[in-house]
């Protein structure tokens, strides 16, 4: 009797931690599109005109460093 408790305890508890460890995966999928969608967001979000022109200006001066381009203005 004693064993078959023994069993039936570790059998248990083998299933909590399955349980557990389920719950954690399902938590750090959801933080996971949590986290994914806030950046989504917040990319969407609308910039400022100036905003807009500062990050043309950051790219259009990249691609003549780096590529060679000359863009004309």
């Amino acid at each position: 009797m004693e064993k078959n408790t023994r069993v039936m305890f570790k059998a248990a508890e083998g299933i909590i931690t399955l349980i557990e460890i389920r719950i954690s995966k399902r938590r750090q999928k959801n933080q996971a599109k949590k986290a994914i969608e806030s950046g989504i967001m917040k990319s969407n979000k609308i910039k400022s005109e100036s905003a807009k022109r500062r990050e043309n200006a950051h790219i259009i001066f990249n691609l003549q460093e780096k590529e060679g381009y000359v863009l004309r203005e």
